[in-house]
């Protein structure tokens, strides 16, 4: 059989390269199509899908979408931003209440639209049920894309999966509605635990939903409208990475490396995503400050890790007891990448962070997690739906201040950690909802060779 990938830059086979090798070691051939084989935001190019398709022996390929800018193209996408701006507007099941979306999906709307959604009569109406039906109706009777017909008939695939699919100005909505017209099987695999309350809304339904978990689909259900017999949990392929992993150096060599004493212990502050705290450097220097004030001698060595797309608000950073590791930003998902924030997590005593995938990384390598609720992101952070799944999970230490943080990192250090239990069941549920031993990555390859033999 042969699984058409319609995703936006390289970033996605990296998270995915475990479930393409699953499905290339049974005999099936698997080909991405791209927007982009570049992704600035992680420095990263068509590297890692080369050296995959050398070594796949004919049964992986892949090419970049021809740009398609016509007028029906931008129609299209100035209704399909209005739909998900309206999608935080609803009264009934909204995606968020966040100030900070809403406001980021108004911004993406086109300029002229932006002004007249600003009047209320206006805003009322798309924020009604009927609006949402008619922008239903406008999707389903627009023409389909050229471009994706002509891919789709020389591609002739047994399987269409898109991914993200809800992101703002999501082309490869394109593709499932010429999959779909064809007798194709289509299906929408979600790509991370925040898309479905942080984006946009479903605009056209494929035949299967593939999600993490069973709050997933509960959200695809009450926000998105998709039946739940359309919708299957599988679990986190782009986190099977972590699990049964073992370090690549002792804890002396990694404390050489990254320049921290390795007679103390250390911690983390996992640093989130410049959408969520664009100017973490102040917060976490006020944060590591009060720590040092109040614990002296006692205070462990604290790591700050970046994260990749808030880098350059590092540079230059220095507070005593503290080493910004790594201090260049690295491709993401490279090999090397991976084993060090491996090492750097497992080595830590603990990590604290405000609202980043990280901590979920944290926790399936078992560490306790720390989370600093602040005034100043509750717009990214207590507001938003996907945040409140981890508090809501109870595996958080939860500091309301700088006085609680430093109470849970004293306790942690000094063996007192009893949140054990509460992260393993929030692993179990939330990311390996099958089973704590079985690889999500072969489960979601035979997932989908089953909606392709809906075809055959």
């Amino acid at each position: 059989m042969k699984f058409l990938f319609v995703v936006r830059n390289p970033s996605f086979f990296t998270q995915y390269e475990g479930v393409v090798n699953d499905l290339c070691e049974r005999g099936n051939k698997v080909h991405f199509l791209l927007y982009s084989l570049v992704w600035k935001n992680w420095r990263m190019g068509d590297e890692a899908l080369s050296e995959f398709k050398a070594k796949s022996g004919g049964l992986f390929d892949y090419e970049q979408i021809p740009d398609s800018f016509g007028l029906l193209d931008r129609v299209l996408k100035a209704k399909r931003s209005l739909v998900n701006y309206a999608g935080y507007l609803k009264n009934k099941n909204p995606i968020s209440t966040s100030p900070y979306l809403i406001s980021r999906a108004k911004n993406l709307l086109p300029a002229t639209i932006g002004k007249l959604v600003s009047f209320n009569p206006v805003k009322k109406f798309i924020a009604s049920e009927f609006f949402l039906k008619v922008g239903e109706w406008i999707e389903g009777v627009a023409p389909l894309n050229k471009v994706a017909l002509r891919l789709l008939k020389k591609i002739e695939p047994d399987a269409v999966i898109a991914s993200p699919f809800i992101f703002p100005n999501s082309k490869e909505i394109e593709y499932i509605k010429c999959a779909r017209e064809l007798g194709i099987p289509t299906a929408a695999l979600i790509f991370s635990w925040d898309n479905l309350t942080t984006k946009g809304l479903f605009q056209f339904h494929p035949d299967s939903v593939i999600v993490w978990n069973k709050l997933q689909v509960k959200e695809l259900v009450e926000i998105h409208n998709v039946e739940e017999e359309k919708t299957v949990s599988v679990g986190a392929p782009s986190l099977d990475y972590w699990f049964g992993r073992k370090p690549t150096r002792t804890y002396e060599q990694f404390c050489e490396e990254a320049n921290l004493p390795p007679s103390r212990p250390f911690i983390i502050y996992l640093c989130s995503s410049q959408n969520i705290a664009k100017d973490e450097n102040v917060f976490a220097d006020e944060f590591i400050s009060y720590l040092r004030k109040s614990l002296g001698d006692e205070c462990p060595s604290i790591l700050v890790r970046p994260h990749p797309m808030n880098q350059d608000i590092w540079e230059g950073f220095n507070a005593e007891g503290t080493v910004v590791y790594p201090r260049e930003n690295r491709t993401a998902y490279a090999p090397r990448s991976r084993a060090d924030f491996f090492d750097t997590l497992y080595h830590s005593s603990c990590i604290v962070g405000l609202n980043t995938t990280a901590i979920i990384e944290a926790a399936i390598v078992g560490k306790p997690c720390v989370t600093l609720i602040s005034s100043r992101y509750s717009s990214t952070q207590s507001d938003t739906r996907h945040f409140n799944l981890l508090l809501d999970a109870g595996f958080l230490y939860v500091a309301n201040d700088f006085a609680e943080a430093q109470e849970a990192i004293t306790l942690i250090i000094a063996g007192g950690d009893k949140t054990g239990d509460k992260r393993y069941k929030f692993v179990n549920e939330f990311i390996r909802p099958l089973g704590m031993s079985q690889p999500v990555a072969p489960i979601l390859g035979k997932t989908l060779e089953g909606l392709a033999n809906q075809q055959n």
